[in-house]
């Protein structure tokens, strides 16, 4: 069934079951990539001998990248619209999460996380545009579902990482396998994102006013404390609690099951 909504320049775009669950699987596909490097962390900061104030900058360098590029998304999404930077970002983060895996020194590391930071800023302001017209065509409430999603790939992909690990893969050919799914997925479902571009009149960027300003503060105090739990537990149960990698994974499994859990429940 297709739900035909004209509104300007979206008089044009048509949404369906087919176009909601590729808009589920773009909040999927980062959340496992994400899920894939967080877990390397702790071996990183090993194999490099990396002290905790070296490794912390090196880990900013996602955030300051990912801080850069967000405002430039709506450009990026202007010029070719939500598909093609989906598709094009959720491909290079799972290509990036396999060199990742074998880097050889901090400086390589440095570059390959500010890339993996700036794909990943424009990704998600990508992905949430496409997610917000799907919503707005669909006639019904769905972004509290579709960020849950984000949840779930954090779990699928800790679940198998750990699965993997167990089993004795090492963590090249883990992030290779979990790359290939996340290909996989993009040649099913990439097709039925939706082509949507900002219209030319309007500003691809746009500096922030009023309760804006407040939310996106808020925005960044629960991004801050997210990735520092993310970063850093891993480094936490390793050198602190001595679990292997396979324990460590399944502690983030139940986390993220809690957190998907609360997600669904909004």
């Amino acid at each position: 069934m297709q739900i035909n909504k004209p509104d300007n320049t979206l008089q044009n775009i048509s949404v369906g079951s087919k176009e909601i669950n590729a808009a589920r699987v773009a909040f999927f596909l980062p959340g496992f990539v994400i899920s894939t490097w967080a877990p390397m962390i702790p071996m990183v900061k090993a194999r490099l001998k990396l002290e905790a104030d070296v490794l912390g900058l090196l880990l900013l360098c996602i955030g300051i990248s990912a801080f850069i590029f967000m405002p430039l998304a709506g450009a990026l999404v202007q010029r070719f619209g939500c598909k093609k930077v989906v598709i094009t970002g959720a491909t290079l983060m799972a290509l990036n999460s396999v060199l990742l895996s074998c880097l050889p020194n901090i400086w390589s590391y440095a570059i390959a996380l500010a890339f993996f930071g700036a794909v990943m800023g424009a990704t998600d302001v990508s992905m949430n545009t496409n997610a917000v017209i799907v919503e707005k065509l669909a006639g019904r409430r769905l972004l509290s579902g579709m960020h849950a999603f984000w949840s779930i790939g954090c779990f699928a992909s800790a679940g198998l990482f750990s699965v993997l690990a167990s089993s004795g893969s090492n963590v090249t050919l883990i992030a290779k396998l979990h790359c290939a799914i996340v290909l996989a997925l993009l040649a099913v479902f990439g097709r039925h994102l939706l082509d949507y571009k900002i219209p030319g009149g309007e500003k691809a960027f746009a500096i922030p006013r009023g309760i804006v300003i407040v939310l996106g503060i808020l925005a960044c105090i629960s991004f801050l404390v997210e990735g520092a739990v993310m970063d850093w537990s891993g480094v936490l149960l390793t050198e602190v609690k001595n679990m292997d990698i396979a324990d460590r994974h399944r502690l983030r499994y139940l986390f993220r099951c809690y957190a998907h859990h609360a997600s669904f429940r909004r």
